[in-house]
């Protein structure tokens, strides 16, 4: 190994570092928002919640879609 050889894998190296600290950098900012948002501080809390959610967003989209039947049928439409 030479010394071209050798610089270009400590530039290397030095890039993945970089890299790495960047990822780090941006995976603390989602948890961030996942604090902040939703009071979760890891995965699994933020998988669950999301299940919560979709569930909640299905049992309020049940209710809406009952509520617009119900206005439906309220009224002979075919008359407007």
């Amino acid at each position: 190994m030479n010394e071209v050889e050798f610089e270009s894998i400590k530039t290397k190296i030095k890039n993945k570092e970089i890299e790495d600290a960047q990822a780090k950098g941006k995976m603390e900012s989602i948890e961030e928002v996942w604090k902040n948002k939703y009071g979760c501080q890891s995965l699994e809390q933020a998988e669950k919640k999301l299940i919560e959610l979709k569930k909640d967003n299905e049992e309020k989209s049940k209710k809406r879609d009952a509520y617009f039947e119900k206005l439906k049928n309220l009224t002979n439409w075919e008359e407007f």
